[in-house]
C-alpha cells in the first residue's frame, strides 16, 4: 500500500517524464496495476479540487500581488502570468480515437499549457487535443 506522499510523487514523476507505468512501479516496487489506479485516482483528486484551487488572478489586487512578484524577480512590469506548453506522454489509447494524441514527434501525449504566477503556483491549466 502506498502512503499519500508516494501516490503524489508517483502520479508527478509519471505526469512530468510520461515513462511507462512498469518502470515507476518498478521504482517504487509496487505492480503496475498501482501505479495505473493511483494515477488515476490523484489525477481525479487534482480535477475535483480545480475550481477552487487553480486560479487566475481576479481582482486588482491579486493582479498587482502578481505583478508585483514578476517585477521583484526579474524586473518584468505588469506581468500576471508564465506560460508555457508541454506534451506530457502517454501510453496509447488502443480505440478509435488513438490516432488523435500521436503528436508530431510520433508518440501520444496530451497537449498541456499550463500559467503560473511569480510563486510558480498554478494559475491555470488547459489539456485539448486539438484533432478530437
Amino acid at each position: 500500500m502506498l502512503h499519500c506522499l508516494q501516490k503524489y510523487k508517483s502520479t508527478l514523476h509519471y505526469y512530468a517524464t510520461g515513462t511507462f507505468q512498469t518502470v515507476i512501479g518498478d521504482h517504487i516496487r509496487v505492480n503496475k496495476s498501482t501505479v495505473f489506479r493511483t494515477i488515476k485516482r490523484v489525477s481525479t483528486a487534482i480535477a475535483r479540487l480545480y475550481p477552487q484551487s487553480i486560479n487566475m488572478p481576479r481582482t486588482a489586487l491579486e493582479r498587482s500581488i502578481v505583478q508585483t512578484g514578476f517585477y521583484k524577480i526579474r524586473n518584468f512590469p505588469r506581468v500576471i502570468g508564465a506560460i508555457d506548453c508541454t506534451h506530457i506522454r502517454i501510453q496509447s489509447p488502443n480505440s478509435d480515437i488513438g490516432e488523435r494524441f500521436r503528436n508530431r514527434k510520433g508518440y501520444f501525449s496530451f497537449n498541456v499549457q499550463v500559467i503560473c504566477n511569480s510563486n510558480m503556483e498554478i494559475m491555470n491549466i488547459v489539456s485539448r487535443q486539438s484533432k478530437v
